[in-house]
């Protein structure tokens, strides 16, 4: 039976489109990862950042940071309020020590940039030695991957808005919204952690 005219119609532009969208995939995941970026939203009170270099200094409003490899420090009654090229925000609170491994992102155009949800593909590795630690992670791209280390073991974040606080003693962490990952030291066990929940993490627990 021959096929209608506009059938013929809609399924050559529903190829081309398939054609369009994998190429431009292909594209996105050839291009390599470069440090990504990170503007600063607020800040208050005593906060230091040492880079990879060894270099500290204190960020200003509105500063652009190249965070990878970086460690942050904020001192009693400070705070910093950062905003990723990825999409994702990172406040941290008082009496708080962080620690950036990597931050890497692909390249992505202006009009990709304008789109709701991440542009392109990130990567993300985060410490936390002690304190309190925010992130909103709503807008991330299912391909990209956000880990946070633990003292004792470490959460990704898969679209989810949550807080970390982290004690001697103890790490507390809580979902907001969306969902969370939590991978016990051993690699060999882990824990999903659905906005609204929390997840009571001590060294007797993950023995």
């Amino acid at each position: 039976m021959p096929l209608k005219a506009h059938s013929v119609w809609h399924a050559l532009r529903g190829l081309a489109t398939a054609i369009v969208l994998s190429a431009g995939l292909c594209a996105l995941q050839a291009a390599e990862m470069t440090d990504g970026i990170a503007v600063v939203t607020s800040e208050h009170g005593a906060i230091q950042i040492s880079d990879e270099n060894g270099r500290s200094f204190s960020p200003k409003l509105h500063e652009t940071l190249v965070l990878s490899g970086s460690t942050i420090k904020t001192g009693k009654g400070s705070h910093l309020f950062i905003a990723l090229s990825n999409g994702m925000g990172i406040g941290i609170k008082e009496s708080s020590e962080v620690m950036v491994d990597s931050y890497q992102q692909r390249p992505f155009t202006a009009i990709q940039q304008s789109i709701r949800h991440e542009p392109s593909a990130s990567e993300l590795s985060l410490q936390i030695a002690q304190g309190t630690i925010a992130l909103a992670g709503n807008r991330l791209a299912p391909v990209s991957r956000a880990h946070l280390e633990l003292p004792h073991g470490n959460i990704r974040i898969h679209s989810a808005t949550c807080i970390v606080q982290c004690n001697e003693s103890a790490t507390e962490v809580t979902a907001s919204a969306g969902e969370l990952t939590y991978y016990y030291p051993d690699k060999a066990k882990r824990k999903f952690v659905v906005g609204p929940q929390s997840l009571h993490i001590s060294q007797q627990d993950t023995e």
